[in-house]
């Protein structure tokens, strides 16, 4: 699959700059990490979501839920005493579309390389205020519904 056209899956389809953009853009320094549920989405597939507080302005928070679609593994690598000692605080997140990450290495050599081809998902890693830990989650997408 070519990375500069399309990724993902269904009628939405997006680019994977512009979902590198969306993701930089939520501005996830020192926001706040409150949940983590893994759910089958509405199209049948598994998601990955995390229920979040966005710093918006100096000390004031946006609740919302960001849910990685159509997931294929996550990887919680996360010290649950380290989280609360830091509040839950996010340091950054990041995605790759690079076959060669370590996730992507396990998993080819775990699954042998044919039950996920992992060339067809983004890597997304969110992490966590050093020393909790991080996220990663190999997923086509994800989507923000903020708290009204």
């Amino acid at each position: 699959m070519n990375w500069k056209n399309k990724v993902g899956s269904g009628d939405r389809q997006p680019d994977f700059d512009e979902t590198a953009a969306r993701l930089k853009n939520l501005g996830w320094h020192d926001s706040k990490l409150d949940d983590i549920v893994l759910s089958e989405g509405t199209d049948g597939l598994p998601s990955v979501k995390l229920e979040m507080r966005f710093i918006r302005d100096w000390d004031k928070y946006q609740p919302a839920v960001i849910t990685f679609t159509d997931c294929a593994v996550v990887m919680l690598d996360l010290d649950l005493k380290a989280k609360q000692a830091v509040g839950g605080d996010i340091d950054d997140a990041n995605c790759s579309v690079s076959v060669n990450s370590d996730l992507k290495g396990r998993i080819k050599a775990d699954w042998g390389g044919g039950e996920i081809p992992v060339e067809e998902y983004i890597e997304f890693t969110i992490v966590m205020a050093p020393p909790a830990g991080s996220i990663k989650v190999l997923a086509r997408d994800f989507d923000v519904r903020w708290a009204t």
